[in-house]
């Protein structure tokens, strides 16, 4: 699991966790502690500042959480983690307009069920990204973040094709 994320977005190897004087990064930078097992993502720099905010629980990298299945356009989680998504009805194409329950500051990373299932996390209300994003083939992710009332906020994306 650790070893696609990592693959994924922009990443450090450390042997131990950052601070808020780790601010040289650019944001969405994930910083991994090797002795203690742990990943944390940079959400913001102010003033000189940086905040991180540490990815799983406990020891854990990433909490797998299993599939949830869209309805009417909204995907209902249990937490944060990795999530397969899979379309309303197994139809071959379907649209993500919203994620719930989520606290602020838990992170989804999202992945297809199938190549032959598209769905795609599109800009609203409920999705501050600057454009649509399929999840069309087994490769691609999709990191967002809870800005709480039900808010997410892109992190990044990754698509293999």
């Amino acid at each position: 699991m650790a070893m696609w994320l990592s693959q994924i977005v922009q990443s450090i190897l450390k042997a131990v966790a950052p601070g808020a004087s780790d601010s040289s990064y650019p944001i969405g930078w994930l910083w991994i502690d090797q002795v203690l097992d742990r990943a944390y993502l940079l959400v913001d720099v102010t003033a000189g500042v940086a905040t991180w905010l540490e990815i799983g629980a406990g020891g854990g990298f990433v909490i797998v959480q299993g599939t949830v299945t869209l309805v009417g356009g909204i995907a209902t989680v249990t937490g944060p983690g990795l999530w397969t998504v899979e379309t309303e009805g197994a139809a071959a194409t379907d649209e993500l307009d919203k994620i719930v329950g989520l606290s602020e500051g838990e992170i989804v990373l999202l992945q297809p069920a199938a190549n032959a299932r598209v769905t795609t996390v599109k800009p609203g209300t409920f999705m501050d990204l600057q454009f649509d994003f399929p999840l069309n083939n087994v490769a691609a992710k999709f990191a967002l973040i809870s800005a709480g009332s039900d808010v997410c906020e892109e992190l990044y994306r990754a698509s293999n094709t």
